[in-house]
């Protein structure tokens, strides 16, 4: 079942506020409530905060235009659909609430199904942006991580490794013999095992760690976190999770393992993300080159300083 919609209802008054409360909880919303502009800010920047909102104008602290001017202002801030709530409803006053950065508008005392029918507007539109996110950031054919957002994301994660001072660690993992299972059972079953070996990353992998498809049957894995032994340890179980039953579709099982070079550095502010990646894969190619389905790893030292 569907988890139903959140929307954010920001208004300093009771009357008005648990009316609208009301009114949006029986058509099926989920309801969250703030008395006023800086505590609805707060709300709405949060991890999973509610991606529909209806401002008041006038509220303390900040109100609704600010509201909306310091929500948009901010590039990495998800697209929140804000529909300004306001007794004023002339020209100038409209305007002034879309150049601040409100998508909509409805006049007060409002009526509720002009209001239903806004609601539901605002729904297709976050709904699509949504979309337009995740295509941007995951991979079409496999649903994980693409190779752009696990990089990024890798660069994030070298940095608070350096703030906290913790151990990172990358793999880089390539399922042998790929190109033959295109040869010999075709494209269709050659992307079911791609899907079926994304699948077994991701629920081998820790929590807090990261998995991308690098490109075509490789696959990059961030562990943060992770020294050596945690890492080589991450890394067997998810070779041994690929190679555990055959992968593909219909009568067509296809048994496949994957080679998986790692490497890891107790001391990130002495090198690079791409430092990293070039470790891990020269381990990879060693795993390889010793007979395949296997973990091989070449630490990340310390780099040393020139003249030392």
């Amino acid at each position: 079942m569907a988890q139903p919609v959140e929307v954010l209802i920001a208004d300093d008054d009771p009357v008005s506020q648990q009316l609208l409360k009301r009114t949006l909880e029986a058509w099926g919303y989920a309801v969250a409530t703030a008395d006023d502009g800086d505590i609805a800010l707060r709300m709405l920047q949060a991890p999973g905060g509610p991606a529909l909102a209806i401002v008041d104008w006038e509220m303390p602290w900040l109100d609704g235009t600010e509201l909306c001017s310091r929500l948009k202002a901010r590039a990495d801030t998800r697209h929140i659909y804000v529909i300004m709530l306001t007794s004023k409803a002339a020209s100038p006053d409209i305007v002034t609430a879309m150049e601040a950065g409100a998508d909509d508008y409805v006049e007060k005392p409002f009526r509720p199904e002009e209001l239903r029918v806004r609601l539901r507007a605002g729904e297709r539109i976050v709904e699509m942006q949504a979309g337009l996110r995740r295509k941007a950031s995951h991979d079409e054919l496999t649903g994980i991580l693409n190779r752009r957002m696990v990089l990024e994301l890798l660069g994030r994660e070298h940095h608070r490794a350096i703030r906290d001072q913790r151990p990172l660690a990358v793999a880089m993992l390539d399922l042998d013999f790929f190109k033959q299972v295109n040869d010999r059972f075709g494209h269709l079953v050659g992307d079911a095992v791609l899907r079926e070996a994304a699948k077994r990353i991701t629920t081998s992998i820790r929590v807090c760690d990261l998995a991308g498809r690098y490109g075509g049957e490789e696959f990059l894995i961030v562990m943060p976190r992770c020294d050596d032994e945690t890492s080589l340890r991450v890394a067997d179980r998810v070779r041994a999770a690929i190679a555990a039953t055959p992968m593909g579709s219909g009568n067509q099982p296809v048994a496949i393992t994957a080679s998986i070079g790692v490497t890891a550095t107790v001391a990130p502010e002495t090198t690079t993300p791409d430092a990293l990646i070039a470790n891990a894969d020269a381990a990879l190619y060693r795993a390889k080159a010793s007979g395949r389905n296997r973990v091989d790893s070449i630490p990340t030292y310390p780099q040393k300083e020139a003249g030392a």
